[in-house]
């Protein structure tokens, strides 16, 4: 029952935002490669160049995230359910004395619980950092490539102005 209402609400949000986020990120991307190819191709390979890393890095750490967040997805559900099946045999419990048994048992789960969503945090603290400098160090490289090019009288000044940098 915890999976399927922790589920539901990732589908939700998936469904939801996820669609608009994706078709806007297509037409936008699209749009800017068009652009950038007309204002100059060779600065438009440039700034494309750190893609490839950048789909790789998250290639494995998607790969890990899902991996990971699937470990917290379950424990989550046996915590529950423990604390179900607890609950509804609390007499029993009681009888055979089994409060501290069952307490250590919980704060086991607990602790696993915790250990693995730290590491679920960890990947994700990982992921959004990295695909941030990749996407800078893309805009470095057009800044320095395209500055020397601006320098040299190849393209104007006015290509590597900030409102044009950044629909690039």
């Amino acid at each position: 029952m915890a999976l399927a209402t922790n589920d539901l609400s990732a589908v939700q949000l998936a469904t939801g935002m996820g669609v608009v986020a994706f078709v806007d990120a297509i037409f936008m991307g699209l749009a800017a490669f068009g652009f950038m190819l007309y204002i100059h191709p060779t600065l438009t390979v440039i700034a494309l160049a750190p893609m490839p890393i950048l789909v790789f890095l998250t290639r494995v750490l998607s790969s890990r995230l899902h991996g990971r967040f699937r470990k917290v997805q379950e424990q989550f559900s046996l915590l529950t359910e423990f604390v179900r099946s607890t609950l509804s045999s609390i007499r029993l419990v009681k009888a055979y004395n089994q409060e501290e048994a069952q307490t250590q048992r919980f704060a086991q789960m607990g602790e696993t619980y915790v250990r693995n969503n730290l590491k679920l945090a960890f990947v994700y603290g990982t992921l959004f950092p990295v695909s941030g400098f990749i996407g800078n160090s893309s805009m470095l490289l057009v800044l320095v490539f395209g500055g020397r090019l601006a320098i040299s009288g190849a393209i104007t000044a006015g290509i590597l102005s900030p409102s044009s940098a950044t629909s690039l």
